[in-house]
């Protein structure tokens, strides 16, 4: 099977995830989508050319700067997913899953119930230690929900777990931090899902993870897409994602033929603009990004060890392996 072919029956099965999870988020919890706009790169899709401007190359899935793209390509809802008919952006797109996902928070806090604070163990470690005061594992929608708001720092912290099981397993996590009053945001994402439904490909991970301010748009960013039958890629971050005369720098490998390659982009970068650079990246550093290499070089990057491969992964090792709730409430 292809490249593309894999993908696309990745987010075949990815949208059933959220097709349970309700109505789309208020105004007041999609806080995470909102902050992550105005924090890391927004990609403008132009649509004009199915091929790179400067190569003969497929602008599809298994090219870096169509990866990077597909990930940070901008999310409207009434736009990208209209009616719910079915997505026209997929969920490997951040911005997508933290819009989602805004609706299990809204949801959840109805129900999540006050607890002593705590720390609460995410079921797939992503290494944050955090603490709640309202939380709830929801055995009927299969969520597990931790919350706490602070008015006064303006702080907003959550943890939002799902699993949904229709032909194959889907299973994800968020973990993160919002601060209306500074803008600092910190958020960490890991989905698995298992379309044997499908395919025999396997199965398909992704992690990211968004620091930054939506005030300023200084961000860092990490995301590794691996997939056990197809294509792998990784990329670290860092940069101004809006406002002319500003850049951010990517550095990226993947599982066919880029090895620690650097991307530096305008920012405010359009698919137009991405389509005009080599997917094959540059060696050195170009000159316009430069002052951001000693952050890009300070991350380490994902690797398949820091993401789920099999529904198991989530709650490994405890008595209910395989499921998303949370421990510690």
């Amino acid at each position: 099977m292809g490249k593309r072919n894999l993908i696309v029956l990745t987010l075949a099965g990815l949208f059933g995830l959220f097709s349970c999870g309700g109505s789309s988020s208020s105004s007041s919890d999609d806080f995470f989508f909102t902050s992550a706009k105005q924090t890391t790169p927004v990609i403008t899709a132009s649509g004009t050319s199915s091929i790179y401007t400067n190569t003969t190359a497929t602008w599809d899935f298994g090219n870096v700067m169509y990866e990077i793209f597909n990930s940070l390509q901008d999310f409207t809802p009434i736009v990208n997913d209209p009616g719910g008919s079915g997505p026209t952006i997929g969920l490997d797109n951040i911005y997508k899953v933290l819009y989602q996902t805004s609706s299990f928070y809204t949801e959840e806090k109805a129900k999540c119930k006050t607890i002593t604070e705590a720390a609460i163990t995410t079921p797939f470690d992503i290494g944050n230690t955090d603490t709640y005061n309202c939380a709830i594992n929801d055995k009927t929608e299969k969520h597990g929900t931790a919350i706490k708001e602070d008015a006064t720092t303006g702080i907003k912290k959550a943890i939002l777990s799902w699993h949904v099981n229709n032909s194959n397993d889907e299973l994800g996590v968020i973990q993160g931090t919002y601060n209306s009053k500074t803008g600092d945001v910190d958020i960490d994402i890991a989905t698995y899902v298992n379309y044997s439904g499908y395919s025999s490909e396997g199965a398909f991970s992704l992690r990211s993870k968004i620091t930054g301010n939506e005030k300023t748009h200084l961000f860092t960013l990490k995301i590794m897409k691996y997939s056990d039958g197809g294509y792998n890629i990784t990329l670290v971050g860092y940069g101004i994602s809006k406002g002319a005369g500003n850049h951010f720098l990517f550095k990226a490998s993947d599982s066919s033929s880029v090895a620690d390659k650097y991307y530096c982009f305008q920012a405010d970068a359009t698919e137009d603009e991405l389509k005009a650079m080599s997917d094959g990246g540059s060696a050195t550093v170009p000159t316009a990004c430069a002052t951001y290499q000693p952050n890009v070089e300070a991350l380490s990057p994902f690797g398949a060890a820091d993401l789920p491969h099999a529904a198991t992964d989530f709650n490994k090792g405890n008595a209910n392996e395989g499921n998303i709730y949370l421990l510690g409430i």
